[in-house]
């Protein structure tokens, strides 16, 4: 296979060979969109590769140092910018109106089938389309249902309003939009989320009432505390899993959790009972600034 460059217009002729902070710079623009998903051994290999061979090994770990502290910080700068994409209009999200709900749609899914139930979501929460209620309190009512056209399963979540704490909702957001912009933050920096599709506000003369959020259904999954009680071989590995990921939310993205306990991570297990961790709740998501 002949690799190809496009998008040249940033293209520039800066001498032959490069300098070596330009040659840092531009390897540490590639390794942005990398060091989050590829181990490190497989990027230290990519660098063996571009350097000469007769290169020491310390400079290659000097080198790859500075690269990785520059993709960092270029990851940082990226996400920031991106960070209030999700309650814009733009080439990604749309804005919804339906009656008295406003809110944000993924353009993704903008031919989905709940589209159609914008209008009657309260009815959709209790109609025989959902197939488990996963929380129905005072404050909340969470349940799985099929997508009408896709039959993709989708988790629907209402939070319904306090009214000691309407007042304040005139000056903030709700709980959904909160959640919607923590897992936009999560999504941008790689972490495995539950996909959200919509996030819907209903206000009268600017109180809120209640807020609706959707994502799709993480597959074959089970809160930790179930997958933990349940498992006996791999319950040591499970920790592990557990302890890099709070570690890479807190070490490596400067994020904490507001609510982090064992019931709001998810277990995804592929066909291979590998795991997958999964976040969710993302209202309390924050940033370090």
């Amino acid at each position: 296979w002949t690799p190809t460059l496009i998008d040249l217009d940033g293209a520039q002729i800066l001498g032959i060979p490069l300098p070596e902070k330009k040659r840092l710079t531009n390897l540490a623009v590639l390794n942005r969109f990398f060091f989050r998903v590829t181990p490190r051994s497989e990027r230290l290999r990519f660098l063996r590769a571009y350097l000469d061979s007769d290169v020491s090994e310390e400079k290659i770990r000097s080198w790859a140092r500075q690269i990785e502290r520059g993709a960092y910080s270029g990851a940082r700068r990226l996400w920031s910018r991106r960070r209030p994409w999700c309650y814009r209009e733009n080439r990604r999200f749309s804005t919804l109106r339906c009656e008295d709900l406003t809110g944000f749609l993924d353009r993704e899914f903008r031919d989905w089938g709940f589209l159609d139930r914008l209008e009657t979501l309260d009815e959709w929460m209790d109609s025989e389309d959902v197939t488990a209620v996963l929380k129905d309190s005072r404050s909340a009512r969470v349940v799985r249902l099929a997508d009408p056209k896709t039959g993709k399963e989708l988790v629907l979540k209402r939070s319904n309003f306090r009214p000691k704490k309407t007042a304040g909702a005139l000056f903030q957001d709700s709980k959904a939009m909160r959640a919607w912009r923590g897992a936009w933050a999560l999504r941008q920096r790689q972490v495995p989320i539950a996909r959200p599709l919509a996030v819907l506000e209903r206000r009268r003369t600017g109180l809120l009432v209640n807020a609706y959020v959707v994502t799709l259904a993480v597959p074959n999954a089970l809160g930790l505390d179930h997958d933990l009680a349940r498992r006996c071989n791999d319950r040591q590995e499970l920790i592990c899993a557990t302890a890099r990921l709070v570690r890479d939310l807190h070490v490596n993205l400067g994020l904490a959790h507001g609510d982090l306990k064992p019931a709001n991570i998810l277990v995804s297990r592929d066909d291979s009972d590998a795991p997958t961790l999964v976040p969710i709740d993302l209202e309390g998501i924050a940033r370090e600034k």
